[in-house]
This record gives structure tokens, sequence and C-alpha cells, in this order.
């Protein structure tokens, strides 16, 4: 993600919200960015296949880190994906919708078998 934030800042100048919201990245930086953005936010979400790191974290972790962990990191994932990943870098949100649906639709079945079980 920090590289993606650095490309963005290089290729416009600045790294203001209202700014590069009004940017249309060249095809291939966008596509790049989008990714960069969007893998880093997949890990701080988890989706499956970057997810293998929580269930670790959450018992080891005391009551009270599992909490935030839960209540601040997961949440800042998603919101980073809605903002970031959906609302500055649309175009190539449409272009890569088929794969995140993929991967939310086999986290939720996973999610769903591993509580059965």
């Amino acid at each position: 993600m920090l590289m993606g934030i650095i490309v963005m800042y290089v290729s416009v100048g600045s790294t203001s919200y209202e700014v590069l919201m009004n940017v249309e990245y060249k095809e291939g930086i966008g596509k790049w960015l989008w990714w960069s953005i969007m893998i880093s936010m997949m890990i701080k979400m988890p989706l499956i296949p970057v997810h293998v790191w929580l269930p670790e974290v959450h018992a080891e972790a005391p009551t009270v880190g599992s909490v935030m962990l839960a209540g601040i990191m997961l949440k800042m994932g998603g919101y980073g994906m809605l903002r970031i990943g959906i609302g500055m870098l649309s175009e190539e949100s449409v272009y890569n919708s088929p794969v995140i649906y993929t991967m939310s639709v086999i986290s939720g079945i996973y999610g769903g078998m591993s509580t059965i079980s």
C-alpha cells in the first residue's frame, strides 16, 4: 500500500483525497494501484487466501487486543476497500469486480463451514 501511495503522489503531486478523486490514471498504472491498495486491505480485513494470520492473533492476544483488532483493524480494511478501492479507483474496481466477488463468496462459505465444524 505504501508503494501505491507513493506512486499516487509522484503521478499527481498530492495525497489529498479530493484531488485524487478527480484523477484518471493510465490503464496500467490504475490497475497496479488498485491491486496494491486492495491486496493490503484484503490482508487487513482478512479475505481468503490472506486470512491465515487472524485465528492465531486472536488466540494469542489478550481480550483488549482482540477487541481492538476486531473493532478497529478489521473494519478499517473494509472501509479502505470501499473508500479507496471503489471510491478513488472505480474504473479498476468495475474491471476487477469478478475477482472480489469470488473471493468474498469463498470467504463467506469458508467462514460458515469453519463455524459449523
